[in-house]
């Protein structure tokens, strides 16, 4: 039987709040209600949205005034709100939503499940604009639920390995020829690894905690590798307590321990004059780590002599290609009257002329593939190459309700495991448990039985 959604339902389904910002990257537009009456033969009253979004930085306010200029019967306000789910859920379930939101894209099917947002698959089969054959496969799969689009993907980006070649040579190691396997960055990690004699770092090769995405996310980059799976194909049961969790947990365990232990690195990675701007990275105390392509713009802006590398992840033996990639949609929210304006503003956006902008200042990768791979895109920098491939074997979180919560349990996991606290089976062993509480709580959504 399907249920009225309500905001203390959801808030307690979606465990939303911290855990969904957790691997949120940055935040934009979303909007409520339009008028569109009039007395017979009066002037049409001007529809107006709203959107909610991070309009300090970005192209947005060109684009709306672009919009504006082109459709006059359309106003649109934006307004700086931090991409927030229990601000959405209050504006939904009080009857004011945002015409527009933007949000993380792995929320997309658990949104669609609890009624918070409504379909676009109408408005996608008719637009002369948005084809879904233009997405990358694996956007295109994460908005999809239950055979209908519910998100529009906006941009993605990907992970890569970066080396620091000055390091590379100071330490007798090659600085054109990374590591491609995981025994050999651990030999090149043995190189670069210098610790005083009160056992603080001063040079750290590599860790599994440093870099993006965080710690307990990169375990699921060790567990695909391996061939293993988070979750079962049909998202009801919790599969990363396997063998191949077990190694890729033992690994991490065995490169933090290693070279000084989780509290010793964290305190590195955090130590006196590292910030969003300068890291240990920039100032040439790490060797390696895998991180975001976008830290290509802010190393050119911050640190614009830093001599680096950038290669795909080594690999474990007989491993298997994957990437870790994440990005952020457009999505309308339910109860929405002016949804068919709201749909004109995305349709328009996604135009490629105004897309170009948004991709060009924001340093991301398009989530249109063909022109990821376009000579527009490619032709500004020879790195982008290995981006738009390392797409094409992304991967990232479940796309199922209850995924927001399972990230709760994956940082106790982690924590668990390094401290010694439990071995890797045991750790794995108690939040598979709790994983399948959450999942069998939500089975009803899974399924289709129920909107909240």
């Amino acid at each position: 039987m399907k249920q009225s959604l309500s905001r203390r339902h959801f808030l307690q389904g979606a465990g939303a709040g911290l855990s969904a910002l957790v691997v949120a990257a940055c935040a934009a537009p979303g909007a409520p209600s339009a008028s569109n009456a009039g007395a017979s033969g009066a002037a049409q009253e001007k529809i107006k949205l709203q959107m909610w979004g991070d309009f300090t930085k970005g192209p947005d306010t060109e684009i709306m005034a672009s919009f504006m200029k082109e459709n006059p019967d359309i106003e649109i306000e934006g307004l700086n709100v931090p991409q927030s789910p229990e601000k959405l859920i209050t504006a939904v379930t009080s009857g004011d939503p945002p015409s527009i939101f933007s949000m993380d894209r792995y929320l997309a099917g658990e949104w669609a499940a609890r009624g918070v947002i409504i379909s676009l698959e109408d408005y996608v089969t008719a637009s002369s604009v948005v084809k879904k054959e233009r997405f990358y496969e694996r956007l295109l799969n994460d908005v999809t639920w239950r055979g209908e689009m519910w998100a529009l993907p906006r941009w993605t980006d990907c992970r890569v390995f970066w080396w620091n070649k000055d390091i590379y040579s100071e330490k007798g190691l090659d600085p054109e020829k990374p590591p491609t396997t995981w025994e050999e960055l651990e030999s090149y990690s043995d190189a670069i690894n210098e610790q005083d004699s009160t056992g603080l770092i001063k040079y750290l090769g590599y860790s599994p905690i440093a870099g993006n995405p965080p710690g307990f996310l990169q375990f699921w980059v060790y567990l695909w590798q391996l061939g293993g799976q988070f979750l079962s194909e049909d998202y009801s049961k919790p599969t990363f307590n396997s063998p191949e969790g077990v190694a890729a947990l033992d690994w991490m365990v065995h490169m933090t321990d290693k070279y000084g232990g989780v509290d010793t690195i964290s305190e590195f990675l955090q130590s006196p004059g590292s910030n969003q701007e300068q890291d240990v990275f920039s100032l040439g105390y790490l060797g390696q780590m895998i991180h975001g392509q976008w830290q290509v713009a802010s190393y050119k802006r911050y640190a614009p002599d830093l001599n680096y590398g950038l290669a795909t992840f080594p690999l474990p033996a007989n491993g298997e290609a994957v990437n870790y990639i994440g990005g952020w949609t457009y999505v309308i929210p339910k109860g929405v009257e002016a949804s068919d304006a709201a749909w004109k503003y995305m349709e328009y956006s996604m135009t490629d002329e105004q897309y170009k902008k948004t991709v060009d200042f924001l340093g991301v990768i398009p989530a249109y593939e063909d022109l990821a791979f376009s000579d527009w895109w490619l032709s500004q920098d020879p790195q982008r190459e290995l981006f738009a491939n390392e797409v094409k074997v992304g991967r990232w979180v479940p796309v199922t309700p209850g995924v927001a919560e399972i990230f709760s349990i994956q940082i106790r996991l982690l924590d668990e495991a390094l401290h010694h606290l439990k071995t890797s089976q045991e750790a794995l062993d108690a939040a598979a448990a709790d994983v399948q509480k959450i999942l069998d709580a939500n089975k009803d959504l899974r399924e289709g039985k129920a909107t909240s």
